[in-house]
């Protein structure tokens, strides 16, 4: 009976409902697409850093200097010896994880007479492809395969004044204290807009060519990259303590927080505004619903008089009332639901571009890729279906001490 007297009750006042209905649904579409947008650019960000550039998590003998991905040194870092098969048997403790060698150092690299300093890091082909996955190229990409490729960024392509193709002289220190030099050849120019302006002074080489500039011996290297799938339940960082202790004794373990401090603090920051922002969408979306809602129902105080007259009992009157201005709501939330999530699965691969510079340094990235999630759907329709049962059940709990004969005689 209830359903039933509230779908009469919404055909009877098709312009009022209609009109509740576009309510919740422009309020729900900003605060579902706001989500939406903030969840991508989050997922953007932490793919870059999380995924292709610091790893979940980092394996490692100890750093003087610090292990901030951006400028440890190599002479800061001490080298161990990880055996392959070790390496391999470890990753596979842990389904579907990755544990990946890297080598950080700094160099000189030389372009006919122009030369700057770069932070080189050496990974492996593995790494090479997430990264090519996260970056966006002006030119060129990642050769996984060229064992001689070197991907730097636009500004550090243009100081250098490098094109894809072109052949750079590198100048680094090996272990031993001496200089070596190498040729390496340009395949890519990535676009250092958005969180990637970080990047830079950072260029990327293949594992090998950085363990033969440094003079390494087979197996030894400075840090272990490790990778764990998103689904992956239980204690993850205790699983990656467990797989350093196998493959060698003394390794600390650092999460990539610790590992990207500087992008750890921008993703706060952005994290906290974005909440911040929803909140004040939320808090005025919820005011203009609870007015309306408010408004109708004072309107409606004859139909109340009228019901409770008949002998409806008060708490029906109210869930009779309440249940109407619900599903009223529920029809606005789905429609705007709907339309966020098409945006976000027209959108979520290709992503929206954005003109503006100073809005790409905002959204850290050229493209927003919207990604709704089922916790925000659920989580901003139960705060919808809240305030709707408040504006709906408080005007008419104000009626019920009120004589039926009184609510009779006010007119709607």
């Amino acid at each position: 009976m209830l359903l039933k007297y509230a779908l009469r009750g919404i055909g009877r006042r098709k312009k009022e409902s209609a009109l509740l209905v576009l309510v919740v649904l422009v309020s729900a579409y900003v605060i579902l697409a706001q989500a939406a947008q903030r969840r991508g650019v989050e997922m953007r960000a932490k793919r870059v850093l999380v995924e292709s550039l610091s790893g979940e998590f980092l394996m490692y003998r100890s750093a003087r200097g610090g292990i901030d991905v951006l400028d440890a040194q190599m002479d800061e870092m001490e080298t161990f010896h990880a055996d392959p098969a070790r390496v391999a048997a470890a990753a596979a403790s842990v389904p579907g994880a990755t544990i990946e060698p890297r080598l950080r150092f700094g160099a000189l690299v030389s372009s006919g007479e122009e030369s700057s300093g770069m932070y080189l890091q050496a990974v492996s082909a593995a790494q090479l492809r997430r990264l090519a996955s996260a970056l966006e190229f002006k030119t060129g990409g990642m050769e996984d395969r060229a064992a001689d490729g070197l991907v730097l960024s636009e500004a550090m392509a243009k100081q250098l004044g490098a094109a894809v193709g072109d052949t750079l002289v590198v100048l680094a220190t090996n272990r031993d204290g001496y200089m070596q030099d190498d040729a390496l050849r340009v395949t890519g120019i990535f676009r250092g807009k958005g969180i990637a302006s970080f990047l830079v002074p950072v260029g990327f080489i293949p594992y090998a060519r950085g363990e033969a500039m440094l003079n390494l011996a087979p197996g030894e290297t400075a840090e272990l990259v490790v990778s764990l799938p998103a689904q992956m339940a239980g204690d993850r960082e205790a699983a990656v303590r467990r797989a350093a202790e196998a493959i060698a004794p003394s390794l600390r373990v650092a999460e990539w927080n610790k590992t990207a401090p500087l992008f750890s603090a921008i993703l706060s920051v952005w994290r906290g505004s974005g909440a911040i922002t929803q909140t004040v969408f939320c808090a005025l979306s919820f005011l203009l619903l609870l007015n309306v809602v408010l408004m109708k129902v004072h309107h409606r105080r004859k139909e109340v008089g009228t019901l409770l007259a008949l002998g409806y009992g008060r708490g029906w009157v109210t869930s009779l009332v309440a249940v109407e201005y619900l599903l009223v709501t529920w029809i606005g939330f789905a429609l705007a639901a709907w339309m966020v999530f098409g945006l976000a699965m027209a959108f979520g691969r290709s992503g929206i571009p954005i003109g503006s510079e100073a809005m790409q340094a905002a959204y850290m990235g050229s493209k927003i890729y919207p990604r709704l999630l089922l916790a925000d759907v659920v989580q901003v329709l139960a705060m919808f279906s809240v305030v709707a049962l408040l504006a709906a059940t408080l005007p008419v709990l104000r009626f019920r001490s009120v004589e039926p004969s009184r609510l009779l005689r006010t007119a709607t």
